[in-house]
């Protein structure tokens, strides 16, 4: 009887996609139930629409503090009901987890998106209450599901679907809100100019990767130019790095190097089965030698690097390769960084 009724359960999504999806944000739905507002701003911005109107503390905001003008407008809204933000993260996770599944495959399947959806259950959300689950969801998540979401419409350029109009529309809607972070903003620009030319050149529809490079553009310059970045910038590096202020061009392109590597090098085993995975994916595939051989050469660093750091934990031994120094002045010291900088380029 359970086999009949897991038969038929599979049947029903195989034919309908779309069920799996409903079944996946009631789950997400139940469990941010368990989810509280925590460890963030969340009663300093449920209390300003008490003191100020929301036009007032946007310009405040603008001149003093961050860009993100607006974010914080939604974060604003949002932290005054905390069942609207379980409710809006559940359905933006399954945005989420519906625009890779579109980007990276080109048919669906019960097996991809059920892939898709395991993969994102294995992040342990708590990763998101270093400011708290509304601030950090509403700055980060929601605006990387926008992003994703906001390049569907190059898939569709370029399998040459057929497209809702109303896609193109949401995609826009979304490119306003996601272009207000930094980050993100700058990958929409990378990936726009390079689709813009790309479709020009291949005789490819070019208006929507038009205007996401209009939008980028602006948003970048409206995010360079705003007054409060500037004052934040100075009281955030007086409080946390005095000696940021000290640095040239290649000190920090070395502290970004350094601190962006050191958290990937300190977990050595995760850079292990990521390039274990990945030379087993290109030896399924007929691809040259040199790509094979330099796949190997990353397994091999990142096996040697996961034994030491294995040793090193079980052991207690302090090797030198795991002493990451962001000192100003240290931009030729020549460490293991160095050498993993190489093979993740390879």
């Amino acid at each position: 009887m359970v086999i009949l009724m897991i038969n038929r359960l599979k049947h029903i999504l195989h034919n309908n996609i779309n069920y799996l999806y409903v079944l996946f944000f009631i789950g997400i739905f139940i469990l941010h139930l368990f989810f509280n507002f925590s460890n963030d701003d969340i009663n300093y911005f449920n209390t300003i629409l008490n003191k100020m109107s929301l036009g007032k503390y946007i310009v405040m905001r603008y001149n003093t503090w961050t860009s993100r003008i607006i974010i914080e407008s939604v974060l604003i809204v949002v932290s005054r009901y905390i069942y609207l933000w379980r409710l809006v993260d559940s359905l933006v996770i399954v945005l989420l987890v519906y625009s890779i599944n579109k980007l990276c495959f080109k048919k669906f399947n019960l097996w991809n998106v059920s892939f898709v959806m395991l993969l994102f259950l294995i992040y342990p959300l708590i990763d998101l209450t270093g400011a708290g689950f509304a601030s950090c969801t509403i700055n980060y998540l929601w605006s990387l599901s926008f992003m994703l979401f906001s390049f569907l419409p190059y898939r569709s350029i370029l399998y040459k679907e057929k497209t809702n109009k109303k896609i193109y529309f949401f995609s826009v809607l979304a490119l306003m809100y996601v272009c207000n972070q930094e980050q993100c903003v700058c990958i929409i620009f990378i990936i726009s100019l390079i689709m813009f030319v790309f479709n020009i050149k291949n005789k490819l529809d070019y208006r929507y990767s038009l205007v996401s490079l209009i939008i980028s553009v602006i948003s970048i310059i409206f995010i360079l130019t705003c007054p409060g970045n500037v004052a934040r910038s100075i009281i955030e590096v007086k409080m946390w790095y005095p000696d940021y202020v000290n640095a040239n061009l290649l000190d920090k392109i070395y502290l970004a190097i350094i601190s962006s590597t050191s958290i990937l090098i300190s977990n050595g085993i995760v850079l292990w089965i990521l390039s274990l995975i990945l030379f087993l994916v290109i030896r399924c595939y007929k691809v040259k030698f040199i790509d094979t051989f330099m796949a190997f050469v990353l397994l091999i660093v990142c096996t040697i690097l996961s034994g030491v750091r294995l040793v090193s934990l079980l052991f207690g031994i302090n090797f030198k390769i795991f002493d990451y120094s962001t000192s100003i002045g240290h931009i030729f010291k020549f460490s293991f960084s160095n050498i993993l900088v190489l093979c993740l380029c390879l």
